[in-house]
């Protein structure tokens, strides 16, 4: 519901008009990489787009909502440019791109296979403001579904797949780093104009700013997760910022045509022997809710650090938390080291589990006990597995953490996918479990969430209202909205002083939204009563 998604006017009659070079581009590729600015174009209040040829590339510059002008300069020598662009922080809400690459046109019947291949190799410094949000991506559009697509190499403050509205589906390894994958439902322009469409996303981990981006294995791996890509639009390397001030120069070019694939390594855990980590200390790290479970931060019980990741909501023995994991870095086969310390307060002890789901080479999908732990109430336990191994074949790999006996809340914290051997951190009987003594008469009045949660909907704009009744003592009112298995936060920063909220326009219509309104109060969040306090919304 954060509205960060850069909105464009993509007309594609425009564009069909305006359009002077023959729709099909043959592969350009020139190993000379020096600057030679010949061609720049500007976009100001007054002349907010300017698209075109220049040397076998296509090109778009764009702003909207700034009174500030930008450039874009084009180089000679290959397809790169140089841009700046002034989007804030000047209270303007500006948005920006500037792009080049190669363009197929609208209801192109190939699709990304029939050119055998996309490559970029690029050299891109650059650099942006603290305020809003920018990114440098390959971007591009396809038909037959209608997506909007992005692999993106380094960002800004945010990236789309840090959006509530997100949903995430995986990870790869491509070109020696791990890309985690999204995709995004929205209702905005287009290059079909003003309608519905969906955004595929990869997020490179381990940024950077030059190297080869092999973007058709990007394709490739998002049609096995099940993305499809449709008739091939345009490829083109991108620079976008919302309410940003920034500039960027890049050296590129697109190949399109068979190429030999760099080998990709395999993934080394850090200096420390883990693959990944959670700590939750502010983010959820890749963990999700499994079947109607929900997750949320947790800073009252936790086993280190200050916070953990409360798990509730749970109608069946299987929901629990979950992530998914690589089989690029957890190898079919291979053994490893899972963890976790996990705590639950149902007022008796019960079982805990750690069970790894994967389909077989048949396709079928299994599940297999990792580990498990006898767990008192109020007590950290830890589940641990120091030599498990991935069975032979597997894929679609999903590590969760389960009560299979009880219905029962639970918080996980210090959780770990470590090399063979490695032991956990955890020790049983360990970390903070929070206990309350209220006093004998307590104030029934007094509320440390927010109560009464309304919402109404705008039908013209596509956007949500929501109030609340105040609550004493709080210093922050935040905002929650409930998407792919977790609670994503949209905003912890709302004033003390208001009790009402409006999220960004043009939402997409007819979608539901399960959302959370928490209020801070004595350096504490109320998690689990804004959650039990939620209510769900329709976009009109």
């Amino acid at each position: 519901m954060k509205n960060n998604v850069i909105k464009r006017v993509v007309s594609a009659a425009i564009v069909g008009m305006m359009m002077t070079a023959p729709a099909t581009v043959a592969p350009f590729v020139n190993t000379s990489l020096t600057v030679s600015a010949e061609k720049v174009l500007y976009t100001s209040p007054q002349n907010t787009r300017d698209v075109g040829w220049y040397n076998n590339y296509h090109h778009e510059i764009w702003q909207a909502d700034t009174p500030n002008s930008s450039s874009m300069t084009l180089h000679d020598n290959d397809g790169g440019f140089s841009t700046t662009w002034k989007c804030g922080p000047n209270n303007s809400k500006g948005n920006f791109l500037a792009r080049r690459g190669l363009f197929y046109d609208l209801n192109n019947p190939k699709t990304w296979k029939d050119y055998e291949g996309f490559t970029c190799d690029f050299d891109c410094s650059w650099s942006a403001g603290d305020s809003g949000n920018s990114r440098i991506c390959i971007y591009g559009w396809s038909q037959n579904p209608l997506v909007e697509y992005y692999i993106i190499e380094d960002w800004k403050n945010w990236n789309p797949g840090m959006d509530p509205s997100s949903n995430y589906k995986g990870s790869v390894t491509i070109d020696g780093s791990e890309y985690k994958v999204y995709t995004s439902d929205r209702y905005s322009y287009t290059i079909e104009g003003n309608k519905n469409f969906t955004q595929y996303i990869s997020v490179r981990q381990n940024t950077r700013t030059s190297g080869t981006i092999s973007i058709s294995e990007h394709f490739k791996a998002w049609e096995s997760m099940g993305m499809k890509m449709g008739n091939f639009y345009e490829v083109a390397f991108n620079v976008e910022g919302w309410e940003s001030d920034g500039q960027a120069d890049v050296k590129c070019t697109i190949k399109e045509g068979k190429t030999t694939p760099t080998p990709t390594p395999t993934p080394e855990p850090d200096a420390n022997g883990d693959f990944f980590t959670g700590t939750f200390e502010s983010v959820y790290d890749n963990w999700e809710g499994r079947g109607d479970a929900s997750v949320a931060l947790d800073n009252k019980n936790y086993y280190s650090g200050n916070q953990s990741l409360f798990v509730s909501g749970r109608t069946s023995e299987w929901n629990g938390a979950a992530i998914p994991l690589s089989t690029s870095t957890f190898v079919p086969g291979s053994t490893y080291s899972f963890s976790t310390g996990v705590m639950q307060m149902s007022g008796s002890a019960t079982e805990m589990k750690l069970t790894m789901q994967y389909k077989d080479s048949s396709g079928t999908t299994q599940y297999d006990q990792v580990a498990s732990a006898t767990a008192s109430n109020g007590v950290w336990t830890k589940l641990e597995n120091k030599a498990y191994t991935i069975p032979s074949g597997a894929s679609d790999l999903i590590l969760y953490v389960e009560a299979p006996d009880s219905l029962t809340d639970f918080y996980i914290d210090n959780a770990a996918g470590s090399k063979s051997g490695k032991a956990s951190s955890v020790t049983t009987g360990g970390g903070t479990v929070y206990s309350s003594n209220p006093s004998p008469n307590p104030d029934p009045n007094t509320n440390t969430y927010p109560t009464n949660v309304w919402a109404e909907s705008n039908s013209q704009y596509h956007q949500i209202r929501f109030t609340w009744d105040k609550v004493e003592n709080a210093q922050n009112y935040g905002i929650a909205v409930y998407l792919a298995g977790r609670w994503r936060i949209q905003t912890q920063s709302i004033s003390p002083y208001t009790t009402s909220y409006t999220t960004p326009k043009n939402l997409t219509p007819g979608k539901s939204y399960k959302v959370a309104v928490a209020a801070k109060v004595n350096g504490s969040w109320d998690v689990a009563n804004a959650i039990k306090n939620a209510i769900v919304v329709t976009v009109r």
